[in-house]
């Protein structure tokens, strides 16, 4: 069957948020840009853009990736769904949460790398480059965020509420901050959000939407699978990647690079189909080993999260969503934490969930390996969580630690409700 051939300047496997960005910048500077995403075009879907639907959207597997993954031994062998969402900007379709890193984590990047243009204040001004930032306060005037950006975020301020989360810091003996972007970046604060008068704002169509219809440079082909990177053995260049679409086969030919942005699964899956990769699990699945590289897939890390939820009502969050990023057992500072939580309200079934994350684990959770050596076969994915049992108690630790906080805010006249912990 003919394969049709397709050249570019730029090739871009994948797109989630990094290759949309990356299309879109690239085309708006002139060159010839290929995006190939197995996701589909949902922009104008409104399960995609409404805040309302969100809840619909998760219970929709069409959109999603299958992805199951294998027995976890330090949960009690039970299984994990990893969800990575099947639509340009992948998984920047999610609950809205708009964090930066922290300066310490920066700094981790700075010592790593030693290249000092990781250093937290060179970074803030890529992502003020992304933001187009609002408050609902209007007294908050500040420089910290972008205004021009493609992305809206807006950071909702609830009166009430916040006096109550800056007595609680009090309480705790923590920091308050009115965003953990400015200068004081851990304590309690509130996040700010990509939704926006209950509309999401995300890669697949911030950065996609305009551009596609503008550079006619830019060319997105949606629903396709990657199927491999031919890699010339002799001089370790690749010389096309292979991939399927509901018109056929293809070949994508980059004149100057071929960017791999495919996600933390599907990234090392293409490359141990291309034959780069550990010898033993290439040689395992009859695949011609083009390029050793024995760590791909390996070392995955992740935070992991818990849900505490609390039966309440009259908890005047309202649209604010209260954070904090603290250490459970130490006085907090910038570079101690080990805890960042938010909570949440669900207002069908009058209940708070307070989602809890590991904000420094110590395992690494888990590695992406081959089931076989097909390309529509999903990657062997092992997650292996709370594998260093330090990890188990700094949940622990953090659980007690958020039952402090409920009860801190049980002293307050202006919420009449009663806590009982639900579900673990």
């Amino acid at each position: 069957e003919k394969t049709t051939v397709i050249t570019a300047d730029f090739v871009i496997v994948g797109g989630g948020t990094a290759g949309c960005v990356l299309a879109a910048r690239l085309a708006e500077r002139g060159f010839e840009t290929l995006l190939i995403s197995s996701g589909s075009n949902d922009t104008s879907n409104p399960m995609m853009r409404q805040k309302s639907e969100f809840a619909r959207l998760q219970r929709t597997l069409f959109f999603k990736h299958y992805l199951p993954s294998n027995a976890s031994p330090n949960l009690n062998n039970r299984t994990l769904d990893a969800i990575v969402w099947k639509t340009l900007g992948g998984n920047s379709v999610n609950g809205g949460g708009m964090e930066r890193m922290m300066a310490n984590d920066w700094n981790s990047f700075v010592d790593a790398t030693r290249d000092t243009s990781f250093h937290h204040e060179n970074m803030s001004r890529y992502y003020k480059m992304v933001e187009n930032f609002t408050s609902t306060d209007s007294s908050l005037v500040s420089n910290i965020h972008g205004n021009n950006g493609p992305i809206k975020i807006t950071q909702a301020h609830d009166t009430i509420f916040k006096e109550v989360w800056k007595n609680v810091a009090h309480e705790l003996n923590e920091a308050f901050s009115e965003d953990l972007a400015d200068n004081m970046d851990h304590g309690l604060s509130f996040e700010p959000s990509s939704y926006t008068d209950g509309l999401r704002s995300w890669s697949g169509d911030a950065y996609l939407t305009p551009n596609i219809a503008k550079y006619p440079n830019l060319k997105v082909m949606t629903s396709t699978t990657a199927i491999k990177f031919n890699l010339n053995e002799i001089t370790k260049r690749i010389d096309n990647i292979l991939f399927l679409s509901f018109d056929g086969f293809f070949y994508g030919v980059a004149k100057k690079e071929y960017i791999l942005s495919a996600g933390t699964f599907y990234s090392p899956h293409i490359l141990m189909l291309s034959g780069i990769g550990d010898p033993e699990i290439l040689q395992k699945h009859q695949i011609p080993v083009k390029h050793e590289l024995r760590q791909v897939g390996k070392h995955m890390m992740d935070n992991g999260a818990i849900i505490v939820r609390y039966k309440t009502e009259n908890l005047p969050i309202n649209q604010s969503i209260p954070v904090g990023l603290v250490n459970t057992q130490l006085p907090t500072t910038h570079i101690n934490p080990d805890m960042f939580f938010m909570l949440k309200m669900d207002v069908q079934s009058k209940s708070l969930n307070v989602l809890i994350f590991n904000a420094s684990p110590k395992s690494t959770v888990g590695s992406i390996s081959l089931h076989k050596a097909d390309p529509l076969t999903p990657p062997k994915i092992t997650l292996d969580y709370l594998k260093d049992k330090q990890d188990l108690q700094t949940f622990i630790d953090s659980i007690h630690y958020e039952s402090q906080t409920q009860d801190e805010k049980m002293n307050y006249n202006c919420l009449i409700y009663c806590f009982n912990r639900d579900v673990l």
